[in-house]
């Protein structure tokens, strides 16, 4: 890990953030996805401030920043309990090149034990991401900036309510997990139709869990 990300600082003093694609693992160590892949060769991402600004595509396992670009840009939002690494990889993409490595050189474990976990759980993770989104646009261009937005809450309203669809048919109260999605399709000034759709499906789960 160290050997392939540590050389692009040195050789490339406008890179901020180096990250590797990573794989998901479970409880028992095996393998369940590999994340996207970026780009085919290690080299620095275009346009990525744009691609993380819509959807958090980087796991912590995976990601080597130098201290000095974490004072330069700030710490971590302590307003934030779940998407406080998306908000900082956005910061530093505003700010910084971004260097990635195609080969899997990370894992990232989900398993029901860990923090994720618990907060998806205790139904505090969309109202995090949605005031994310929000913070966000500070670092985004004007020109781009609302249809970006956009695009990252519907992001995020897609993702959840198609977990919700998957798990409408369980007893457990949804309601909760339902407002921080109704928030983000409310805040959607362009993809209209994609919008639409968001809308119905929100509706049709909301007539299953009644």
């Amino acid at each position: 890990f160290y050997r392939r990300m540590l050389p692009p600082f040195s050789r490339h003093p406008e890179v901020g953030m180096a990250f590797c694609r990573h794989a998901f693992i479970d409880s028992q160590n095996r393998t369940t996805r590999v994340s996207h892949r970026e780009k085919w060769f290690a080299g620095v991402l275009g346009a990525w401030l744009e691609r993380i600004a819509t959807k958090q595509r980087v796991q912590c396992p995976a990601v080597l920043v130098p201290r000095s670009v974490y004072e330069s840009v700030g710490g971590y939002r302590t307003d934030l309990r779940y998407a406080l690494d998306w908000e900082m990889w956005v910061r530093i993409a505003a700010r910084y090149e971004v260097w990635y490595e195609p080969r899997v050189l990370a894992r990232y474990r989900r398993h029901e034990e860990n923090e994720s976990t618990r907060l998806l759980n205790a139904g505090k993770i969309g109202h995090d991401v949605v005031n994310a989104i929000e913070l966000i646009g500070a670092h985004l261009p004007a020109a781009r900036r609302d249809h970006l937005l956009s695009e990252a809450y519907a992001s995020f309203a897609r993702k959840t309510l198609k977990r919700l669809q998957r798990d409408a048919n369980t007893s457990k109260d949804i309601n909760p997990l339902l407002e921080p999605v109704k928030i983000a399709l409310g805040r959607i000034t362009h993809h209209g139709q994609d919008a639409e759709r968001l809308k119905a499906l929100l509706s049709q789960i909301e007539q299953t869990s009644s």
